[in-house]
């Protein structure tokens, strides 16, 4: 297969248009075009989205680019059974599948219902982790905003000792007619 034997060759040079000269490295099969040393194309390829990528189910179904994949796996004639993991090695299309594993000998094993079970609950603790990385987050603002509340509250709030002076002064002015006790309740 041409596609996998390209991917196999590796980056390959790129020239400038004006002048011909040598800028760097892109790999041939990729939509990608990143363009760097030898050695940063061959690494950037191993984790690029662009790049093309085996199907997951079998090798014998070659190499896909990002925007073909969802199409071939809908499609796959190599696609597993759903209880592939507790010894069913059926293979078939997604449609065909189905139907399959409605009637799938493994489907009622006391192994596969305690790994449903067991899927069940990551699934809920899953769910509760984002949960609590949610109230994480809102705790956090809220201490921001504490913070803040805080901080400006801080410029314009009189000082701890000045509304006692402020009593104090005012019951010893002559004539006065407040006491402490009256400043405190107004």
């Amino acid at each position: 297969d041409t596609t996998q034997r390209s991917l196999h060759l590796g980056p390959q040079p790129v020239y400038s248009q004006e002048g011909g000269a040598h800028i760097g490295f892109l790999h041939p099969e990729s939509d990608c075009q990143f363009i760097g040393t030898y050695s940063e194309v061959k690494k950037h390829v191993s984790s690029c989205q662009r790049a093309p990528k085996g199907c997951k189910n079998s090798k014998q179904c070659g190499l896909f680019s990002v925007d073909e994949m969802p199409v071939h796996l809908s499609l796959c004639p190599f696609t597993h059974c759903a209880y592939s993991a507790f010894g069913c090695s059926h293979t078939d299309t997604p449609a065909n599948l189905k139907k399959h594993e409605a009637s799938c000998a493994y489907k009622d094993t006391p192994l596969c219902q305690q790994g449903l079970t067991l899927s069940e609950l990551h699934t809920d603790m899953q769910s509760t982790k984002q949960e609590i990385e949610l109230l994480f987050q809102h705790i956090s603002a809220m201490e921001e905003r504490q913070v803040f509340v805080q901080k400006h509250l801080g410029k314009h709030r009189p000082r701890a000792g000045s509304v006692s002076q402020k009593q104090h002064t005012l019951a010893q002015a002559p004539n006065n007619n407040f006491s402490n006790e009256d400043m405190t309740t107004r």
